[in-house]
């Protein structure tokens, strides 16, 4: 066996051992707390941790179990409520997922996270200003959420309202300065505009955050094209098709811009 032969099957079995050491490491945790909820069946917080563990996990139904027993002792817990609301969502079950947020809502009538959830429904299902509202009742109670400017933002760009948009937009980067989301976002509030430098620049920043951000590669060489960049329109949309081979609308465009370059 040569050097690197030796080196690739070492490789293989560090992965495989700390593969095996974080499965361990799960299911004593995973032990650890069923064996306290043997113990201590009547605390809601213990399945409460237990539905989050196998939630983490992509183990949705046991999640909805557990937490469903934590409901079943504490019908008032908000945190278990906003926990199997989110599952739910997950699970594309909306309408339960509403009415456990709606219950944590009437709970505490104060909670972001509550709002943000319920206003994530309403956007999913093009109630747009129904979900504005609601992110707003969620900034109002917290005004650093995050998720909640730039989904208002992207709610106010799907409206129209770009200029209210770019507002959110730039908070969420202020408290975020990598989130590549929102800079994907700001560049599009900005193409609408016409502003096809301040676009490119935040597209930029998207990809360079998330180099496997195929929407801002897109995004980037749709611009380089208006721009009249075409060398740079065709790296970004080969970007796309290395990252999404089935991105037919930047193959489209991919052959497009090879056009150009024929004819020159």
């Amino acid at each position: 066996m040569n050097f690197l032969n030796f080196l690739l099957v070492m490789t293989i079995i560090a992965a495989a051992v700390s593969a095996f050491q974080r499965n361990i490491i799960w299911e004593s945790d995973m032990s650890l707390w069923q064996d306290v909820a043997v113990k201590s069946p009547a605390k809601a917080r213990v399945y409460n941790i237990l539905g989050t563990a196998y939630n983490s996990e992509g183990l949705t139904d046991k999640a909805i179990e557990h937490y469903l027993t934590a409901l079943q002792i504490n019908p008032y817990y908000i945190d278990v409520h906003n926990n199997i609301g989110a599952v739910y969502d997950k699970k594309g079950l909306k309408e339960k997922a509403k009415e456990h947020y709606q219950i944590a809502i009437k709970l505490s009538p104060g909670t972001a996270e509550s709002h943000y959830n319920i206003a994530l429904g309403y956007h999913d299902k093009g109630h747009i200003d129904e979900a504005i509202e609601r992110y707003k009742l969620a900034l109002e109670t917290k005004p650093d959420f995050i998720m909640a400017h730039h989904n208002i933002g992207q709610a106010y760009m799907s409206k129209g309202l770009i200029e209210e948009a770019i507002n959110h937009f730039r908070v969420a980067i202020e408290l975020n300065p990598g989130f590549a989301d929102a800079h994907n976002s700001l560049g599009a509030a900005y193409a609408a505009k016409g502003l096809k430098e301040k676009a490119i620049e935040h597209y930029k920043i998207a990809v360079s955050k998330r180099p496997d951000f195929a929407e801002a590669h897109f995004n980037l060489g749709v611009q380089y094209i208006g721009t009249g960049e075409i060398d740079k329109a065709a790296k970004e949309l080969e970007s796309v098709l290395r990252i999404n081979p089935e991105h037919n609308q930047a193959r489209q465009f991919l052959n497009y811009v090879n056009s150009l370059r024929n004819a020159e």
